[in-house]
């Protein structure tokens, strides 16, 4: 089993993210060995980032890729559980859980039902969905390539802005040919932006502090205090 990691870069890493980034990324490469990361950095839109990746995924010879996003924490031990997810219900994708960034900061999860969404908020436990983010997501390489028809990401726009996003083109596809979205909600994935920690935990202030501002582009709320990075089990230095 040959895994990717891709960690499209948009302009920089923010620095709440990077220390968390290593960390998920040499559990992975100590549980599984054979670990491979693509980091293309300012490509896009975000199609091509994730095309590229996958592109280059392929050529590896990798089983899976993992997408992990510049601004989303993977925590420890979340690449194992959607591994191990994976493995046990034979799923072609399975996501960590999150919300979108800005208010009123709702889950990436999402169920469709007569042609309309309806988001999808857990605390635990792993969960058939319709759509998620590709912020903290495996995927299934090998059926990828076996099922569904290239481009597997692609954003469509209209005259003003983008109407259809890259995740909802190939969760829809995978849907299509009759492929298992999961997310697994034991893997709780913080979500920064304007440097503030959205979390479930978190959310709910959010939301006031931008019901209650007049000038609701300033709202600013942070947890506490800044999520510890867990360090067990890192290489220590001699």
């Amino acid at each position: 089993m040959k895994l990717a990691i891709g960690l499209p870069i948009t302009e920089t890493v923010p620095g709440e993210c990077f220390g968390h980034h290593v960390a998920a990324i040499v559990d992975a490469t100590k549980k599984y060995h054979d670990v491979i990361t693509i980091t293309p950095v300012g490509l896009s839109p975000h199609d091509y980032a994730r095309v590229t990746i996958a592109d280059q995924a392929l050529a590896a010879g990798c089983d899976r890729l993992m997408f992990m996003d510049d601004d989303t924490i993977t925590p420890r031990g979340g690449i194992q559980a959607l591994m191990e997810t994976m493995d046990e219900r034979k799923a072609v994708a399975v996501s960590g859980f999150y919300l979108r960034r800005g208010n009123p900061y709702t889950p990436v999860w999402a169920l469709e039902k007569d042609k309309n969404w309806y988001n999808l908020d857990c605390d635990g436990g792993v969960h058939e969905i319709h759509m998620t983010g590709l912020g903290c997501c495996l995927l299934d390489l090998k059926w990828l390539e076996e099922n569904l028809p290239k481009p597997w990401f692609r954003m469509d726009q209209n005259h003003r802005c983008t109407i259809v996003t890259d995740d909802l083109v190939l969760f829809r596809g995978i849907r299509a040919q009759n492929g298992l979205i999961l997310g697994n909600a034991d893997v709780q994935c913080p979500h920064i932006g304007r440097r503030e920690w959205i979390l479930r935990e978190t959310a709910p202030a959010l939301r006031n502090a931008y019901e209650s501002l007049s000038d609701k582009g300033i709202a600013k709320v942070m947890p506490p205090e800044p999520l510890p990075l867990d360090t067990t089990d890192l290489p220590k230095k001699e």
